[in-house]
């Protein structure tokens, strides 16, 4: 698989694979007005379940993280060179490896 370096790009694959994800750069998580390499998956809790693996807030919250708290993004994510990295007990984030 070709492997994606712009963060622009990934966004839009994001967004085109995975309906709902509504994911965008990381600054508008941040506030940050400079965009960064991150991705926020803003929607990631809102997707439908065939795109999230079993991981509950608790789980988060005591760090007892899966591998891959998203199975089928990680993945999509890891074969373009990037992965996903738990921010907080709600938010998921995505950096090129």
């Amino acid at each position: 698989m070709r492997q994606i370096k712009r963060t622009s790009t990934m966004i839009d694959k994001l967004n085109d694979a995975f309906s709902g994800l509504r994911a965008t750069n990381e600054s508008y998580f941040t506030g940050n007005p400079r965009p960064s390499e991150g991705i926020w998956l803003k929607g990631l809790g809102s997707l439908d379940s065939k795109y999230i693996d079993e991981l509950t807030i608790e789980d988060i919250d005591k760090g007892n993280f899966k591998p891959l708290p998203s199975t089928l993004i990680n993945e999509y994510l890891e074969a373009r060179g990037w992965f996903i990295e738990p921010y907080d007990s709600g938010t998921m984030m995505a950096w090129r490896v």
